[in-house]
């Protein structure tokens, strides 16, 4: 940390004592003026209900880091919508269609066959005209392809 720098820990208190949570944090931030609230989020961003039903849909999604100092890779996580449940997780250099087909097998493979499938707009879920377009099904994504179009949203 550079001198003068904001601290959110109290010297001599050990940082994972919980004590304060993130968005604690951020708040106090905020309100001191010295972290920029962020702009609001678009209607595509807010959330949804999960699934009622165990298995009957599966999400997906892929988070890039530095899990290791000086490696980046793309974690990829498959899991149940109604309990979040993780059923498949493995890191991959990029994630794309063949890093989501293989978190597919793994569930169909361990836990059978699910109803539906939920993911973000990844370009290799969803075909995009535009950027600020909406998601169209007129033109293929290259996971429903595979899939015999019965990946959703």
């Amino acid at each position: 940390m550079t001198a003068g720098a904001p601290s959110t820990f109290t010297p001599g208190t050990p940082r994972d004592s919980g004590g304060r949570s993130y968005t604690w944090v951020k708040s106090r931030l905020q309100e001191a003026g010295l972290v920029r609230k962020a702009k609001a989020r678009g209607a595509h961003r807010q959330l949804r209900d999960r699934s009622p039903w165990l298995g009957f849909m599966i999400h997906q999604d892929g988070s890039t880091h530095e899990w290791v100092p000086g490696s980046r890779w793309d974690l990829i996580v498959t899991m149940d919508d109604a309990t979040n449940e993780h059923y498949s997780m493995f890191f991959v250099e990029r994630e794309g269609t063949a890093s989501s087909l293989r978190g597919v097998h793994e569930v169909i493979a361990s836990r059978g066959l699910f109803s539906s499938f939920y993911s973000d707009r990844g370009s290799h879920y969803w075909h995009t005209q535009r950027p600020a377009a909406r998601s169209t099904r007129k033109t293929s994504p290259s996971l429903a392809k595979p899939c015999g179009g019965w990946a959703s949203r």
